[in-house]
């Protein structure tokens, strides 16, 4: 059989940005807001990769301006408010780039050069309790992302799918929770050497809509994306003695990708 190349084409990226961040504070420093916009000038370049037939080295540049915009509000000495509004991007690699195809199993996945990045605007609202022992947070988000890049049927063409931006948008709405526990400090002990937590995050997306679905397509789920994620785990180490470390272990739970 002949040996097929990587589903992920070597690829070099060169990133050049500037970014400019303002903070104010008002009320006693009570209120304060934040905003931000970075300009990023990037290059990805296809690189030779073993086993991977008519190569054709090339480099695409791309151009995008970001922006974050929020502010934090403290309600009490325990509790902060917080809200924002963000932009983001993605730029498509060089395997989603490259006219030449991947095979895996047969199939064909056929790259395009005329990929834009991805786009997104997210919108958050949320709050932080912080405890003596223990700290809480919690947020409500929307993800609006625009020309996602998925992989589609070719027309007519069996076992054969090109790289193409999604033609509408995609929606994500859900919840995170993230929170964490000292818990020498929960046990009384007040130790300025040794440290213990457990901490734990999570989200659940309890809206998950491809805008851009075909109508003949039995689902609006969108490619690659979890229900849920969580991580839960347990930090043990010393800090402020001549070596600092720390000893972790973590367990993961992914939901099903929908």
């Amino acid at each position: 059989m002949t040996q097929i190349a990587p589903y992920d084409n070597n690829q070099t990226e060169t990133v050049n940005a500037f970014y400019f961040e303002d903070a104010q504070k008002f009320f006693d420093d009570r209120l304060v807001l934040r905003g931000g916009v970075r300009r990023t000038l990037g290059k990805t370049s296809l690189d030779w990769t073993p086993n991977l037939t008519a190569q054709k080295p090339r480099s695409e540049n791309y151009r995008q301006t970001t922006y974050s915009f929020g502010g934090t509000y403290k309600l009490t000495d325990a509790l902060v408010l917080r809200s924002g509004v963000s932009t983001g991007f993605r730029a498509p690699t060089a395997s989603e780039l490259a006219a030449d195809f991947t095979a895996l199993g047969g199939g064909r996945v056929f790259g395009n050069p005329s990929l834009k990045p991805e786009t997104s605007r997210q919108v958050e609202v949320g709050g932080t309790y912080s405890a003596r022992h223990w700290r809480l947070d919690t947020a409500l988000f929307q993800n609006v992302i625009q020309d996602r890049i998925i992989s589609q049927a070719r027309t007519g063409v069996a076992n054969t799918s090109d790289y193409v931006n999604n033609p509408g948008d995609i929606v994500v709405r859900g919840l995170e929770l993230q929170g964490d526990v000292n818990l020498l400090r929960l046990l009384s002990r007040d130790d300025t050497v040794w440290r213990w937590s457990v901490y734990g995050n999570g989200a659940y997306n309890f809206k998950m809509k491809d805008e851009g679905a075909a109508a003949t397509a039995n689902t609006d789920n969108l490619q690659r994306a979890y229900k849920y994620q969580a991580t839960l785990g347990t930090r043990f180490g010393q800090a402020g003695v001549a070596h600092d470390w720390n000893f972790t272990v973590e367990a993961v739970l992914r939901g099903p990708m929908r």
